[in-house]
């Protein structure tokens, strides 16, 4: 187990702490007496905190806002994947994550430089600042593996938040939103944005709009180029519509059934969204074509 720490004295000052026995020992020298104590006082009370909770992470990184400390974390991140925790150091709140091969160092920064991961430790970051803050491997995990089953991870990542239930996570299960519950406030928020006259106003605003015949031409492009993709991918954009139909011609007086609106979209080479739209208005489709959902299928 080790720590790696650096202190910020002219941005050269690097110290590597080790885990013997249970106790962290000083490796480093000709560092300053003043730097020396207040190292030990923050290097023991995470020491404590993290005995308290039996854990011995693999890898803990402290003063994380020195840039020499970043690069060793590249270093030893490079070509990995696992858990991971983040620690105030002031408080004792901590998080727990997971990430795959090569996204241990991006977590870091999404949640602790950018601020484009979790909301609630971007607020405590601006509050305590970086300095404070300490990021732990609790396990490492084979790549290949968490590359390919993703599940394999979340599930790692579930068994440490059900075990320690970090203040600073949302979810109690990994990569899901079960549990979560929005504040008062937020649904008040959520309330404002999809009130009635907010959609009136968001339904008007390209009502009886014209559209050239360019940007008619664009949306029938893009419109077949999403027929074109595979099934499985359209699954995934949410593209896909499995519903039965039934096809009444009133020209020739013929049925055709097709297994979902997409395959007849297919066959008149036309946009799946053309289709739903006929069946839900009720209206004839290319002036000949009647279409209802077929539940008998």
């Amino acid at each position: 187990m080790a720590i790696y720490v650096n202190l910020n004295k002219n941005d050269i000052l690097s110290l590597y702490f080790s885990f013997e026995k249970d106790k962290i020992r000083n490796y480093s020298s000709g560092t300053p007496n003043s730097n020396k104590d207040k190292n030990n006082l923050c290097t023991n009370k995470l020491d404590d905190f993290l005995q308290k909770l039996s854990l011995k992470p693999i890898d803990i990184f402290v003063y994380l806002h020195v840039e020499l400390t970043r690069t060793r974390m590249k270093e030893v991140f490079k070509n990995k994947a696992g858990i991971y925790m983040i620690i105030n150091r002031i408080n004792n709140k901590f998080y727990i994550g997971s990430a795959i091969e090569n996204r241990l160092y991006i977590r870091f920064t999404n949640h602790l430089v950018h601020n484009t991961g979790s909301k609630l430790l971007s607020k405590t970051v601006r509050k305590y600042g970086l300095y404070n803050f300490a990021f732990l491997i609790l396990e490492y995990c084979d790549p290949n593996i968490a590359n390919i089953n993703r599940e394999y991870l979340l599930n790692k990542e579930t068994m440490y938040l059900k075990k320690f239930n970090p203040p600073y996570n949302i979810l109690i299960i990994g990569g899901s939103s079960l549990g979560y519950r929005h504040s008062i406030a937020t649904k008040q928020k959520m309330k404002e944005n999809y009130s009635q006259e907010r959609r009136n106003f968001i339904g008007n605003l390209n009502r009886n709009k014209s559209l050239s015949e360019e940007v008619r031409e664009k949306l029938r492009i893009a419109a077949y180029n999403r027929l074109k993709m595979p099934l499985s991918v359209r699954e995934k954009c949410g593209l896909s519509n499995n519903k039965p139909i039934i096809a009444y011609n009133v020209e020739d007086n013929t049925y055709r059934k097709e297994s979902s609106m997409i395959k007849f979209a297919l066959f008149l080479n036309i946009c799946p969204k053309t289709v739903k739209r006929a069946i839900l208005s009720g209206k004839l489709l290319k002036k000949k074509w009647i279409i209802k959902f077929d539940n008998t299928y």
